[in-house]
């Protein structure tokens, strides 16, 4: 076990804060487990626990958060002793995680120091946590019937403790300083990530007509969104923010457009999510200044089907409606099911 981590814990359990452990699918210390299993003893009226042979009190306002980028590769066990929270499919950080993608394909440059600069201002903050923990473990432990002011080694350990902590302190603010500049460096790619966002929130809502057209995230980013940044052009010099947002979407709009076609069986199904994009494609083009099309307008107005294509082509493009392939992905992915619960039987 992690002589550090399990000093923190303790120092946390014991003082009631919360102790938020990142990055639990790469490693996990299981000196934890008494604590996530509620392995409580009464003791003079309060709660204690052992952890590696030493008795801890338990405060009631201790708090542990474990988190992990992704639940898969965590073990059973874990997950069986954690209340799950996942945040990861709400529209803000689905627009972070697609933003920071967009940012990578078109600004690597740009994402390496994000991502180096959001190290440093975690190491930053470790230090001076860990600088808390010593003092406060310095104080716990300050022999009775002696004044801390008088214990020379407890004033410099403390005076040593403060200048580490206002070094640290200095160098985190200018670590988030420099977050926040790449930040706006990367706002004129905010308008594609938030469409990118919004289409797969349209995209999901497709099992409401049938559940065979349920569109899981992870094949939206690993295979959608993915070849889209792949076949994007090359950004042009002097490219306006409606160019940069049809370059990056277009691809986007085209991979999408197969998926519809291939999954869904009936033309009204794919005339109905083709006019729900079309509406949200016309309202990113309509903020950012661009030029729009009244779909609001069509769909109060209970036009009729060859009105409904003549608008969706217009728009989105012929390809929306193409009912050659139509259930050709629905059924393959049957059939990859078939084979996967075959394999298992097996």
């Amino acid at each position: 076990a992690d002589a550090n981590f399990t000093r923190q814990l303790c120092t946390a359990a014991r003082f009631g804060t919360a102790l938020i452990v990142k990055d639990v699918d790469d490693a996990w210390d299981s000196v934890a487990h008494p604590l996530l299993n509620r392995e409580f003893a009464r003791k003079s009226g309060g709660l204690s626990v052992c952890i590696q042979g030493e008795d801890v009190d338990v405060s009631e306002d201790f708090l542990l958060v474990l988190h992990s980028r992704s639940s898969e590769g965590l073990s059973r066990g874990l997950l069986g002793r954690v209340n799950i929270v996942d945040f990861s499919t709400t529209p803000d950080a689905l627009t972070d995680a697609i933003l920071s993608k967009v940012v990578r394909r078109e600004r690597p440059d740009l994402e390496h120091k994000r991502q180096d600069a959001a190290r440093s201002l975690e190491k930053q903050q470790l230090r001076l946590a860990q600088l808390e923990d010593d003092v406060l473990e310095l104080i716990s432990n300050h022999t009775e019937g002696t004044g801390l002011l008088d214990d020379e080694r407890a004033v410099e350990a403390l005076q040593k403790a403060k200048n580490e902590a206002n070094e640290a302190l200095d160098a985190s603010r200018a670590t988030e300083t420099t977050i926040q500049e790449l930040r706006k460096a990367s706002v004129v790619y905010e308008p594609a990530a938030v469409f990118c966002a919004r289409l797969f929130g349209t995209l999901s809502q497709l099992e409401q007509f049938h559940a065979s057209y349920a569109y899981a995230l992870d094949d939206y980013l690993a295979n959608c969104l993915h070849d889209a940044l792949r076949d994007a052009s090359p950004a042009q010099i002097g490219e306006t923010s409606m160019q940069r947002f049809e370059r990056l979407t277009a691809p986007l709009l085209r991979e999408a457009a197969t998926y519809v076609t291939g999954a869904i069986l009936t033309r009204e199904h794919r005339a109905s999510v083709a006019l729900a994009v079309a509406r949200l494609l016309s309202e990113s083009r309509k903020a950012l200044g661009g030029p729009s099309d009244d779909v609001d307008s069509f769909l109060a107005s209970n036009g009729s089907f060859d009105q409904a294509r003549a608008l969706i082509e217009k728009v989105l493009g012929a390809q929306w409606l193409d009912a050659s392939k139509s259930g050709a992905i629905t059924i393959a992915h049957a059939a990859s099911k078939s084979d996967e619960r075959l394999s298992i039987c097996n």
